[in-house]
């Protein structure tokens, strides 16, 4: 039996750095990271947008480690190098569920969990199926496409609306305005989170296929 060589790079180890974009275009990352796995698996590194610094982790047993222990390194802090610990403070209700530590992240994926079971996601093939071939046959007339933006970014958000009960007609605004979202102040968030749910209440009498995540909620 052969063992497969570790892989190396042409980076010294301080040149190492995983925040960079140009990183993971290089032809030896895997080699970069054996290299820290071997001589640094707690390495500390700049991020060259924000300024800040975060410490990496290589080793399969320290990654395990620090992902159980949610106390010590928590989550509820933000999850990018790139997020002040105060505005994902002021977000408070409407942060996403990856930012927070249990038991209110144990809470939110015992419900998000029930949208998931086999059984759900078996009904909900036949409609992934629908929106995959649609977004197939919108594409193949151009014969040229960019795919992250015409295939990878709509067919999740068409999935999750499907999943939620929005309208396809509304779905197709989303996702500029969750980039949009992204790039705008947690004041303005918070905003945005407040109209969104004055709009929710208004359309939750609108007749429609009861969505997927809601009557998994329900246990139906």
């Amino acid at each position: 039996m052969s063992l497969v060589p570790t892989p190396t790079t042409r980076l010294a180890l301080d040149e190492i750095n995983p925040a960079g974009f140009d990183f993971w275009l290089r032809d030896d990352v895997h080699g970069a990271f054996a290299k820290l796995r071997h001589e640094r698996p707690v390495a500390w590194h700049q991020h060259p947008d924000s300024g800040r610094g975060f410490w990496s982790l290589t080793r399969y047993d320290d990654i395990a480690a620090a992902t159980r222990d949610w106390e010590t390194f928590s989550s509820a802090f933000g999850i990018q190098v790139m997020t002040d610990p105060e505005d994902v403070q002021r977000l408070g209700a409407i942060r996403s569920m990856i930012s927070t530590d249990p038991p209110r992240h144990t809470k939110l994926r015992s419900v998000v969990n029930r949208g998931f079971t086999p059984k759900v996601v078996a009904r909900a093939e036949e409609s992934v199926r629908r929106r995959a071939r649609e977004i197939v046959d919108a594409i193949a007339p151009k014969g040229e496409i960019e795919f992250v933006s015409d295939v990878a970014a709509v067919l999740p958000v068409a999935i999750i609306c499907d999943m939620m009960g929005v309208p396809w007609r509304r779905a197709t605004r989303l996702r500029p305005l969750a980039r949009a979202r992204e790039t705008r102040a947690p004041r303005e968030r918070s905003d945005d989170h407040a109209r969104a749910r004055r709009s929710r209440r208004r359309s939750d009498a609108a007749p429609g296929p009861r969505p997927l995540l809601l009557a998994a909620h329900r246990g139906r």
